[in-house]
């Protein structure tokens, strides 16, 4: 994975996630979508129990979804990051005293 492509990509994570806490939301889902230099598409997503609400793990599911479907390995024009199954953020489980 190159530092351009790591670059780019934690941007548009802080970016989502931004956008996740103004509307005071958390995501299910995460989403790729990559376009080759000869305009092929595709989308991959993957599903988490725990919703995500941060830039980080945002970008750790991204990078992880490019590294299993072996997505970055050739020229790329387009790359795009989304979330989905938007729910409220969980709330953190007290520990007992």
């Amino acid at each position: 994975m190159s530092h351009r492509f790591a670059a780019f990509d934690s941007g548009a994570a802080r970016e989502l996630a931004e956008k996740l806490a103004k509307e005071r939301l958390a995501a299910r889902t995460v989403q790729i979508k990559v376009r080759s230099s000869d305009f092929r598409t595709l989308t991959r997503q993957t599903s988490v129990e725990e919703p995500v609400e941060s830039a980080a793990d945002i970008y750790a599911i991204a990078c992880a979804i490019l590294r299993r479907e072996r997505l970055v390995d050739r020229p790329l024009r387009l790359l795009g990051l989304g979330v989905a199954g938007l729910v409220p953020p969980s709330l953190p489980i007290p520990l007992p005293l």
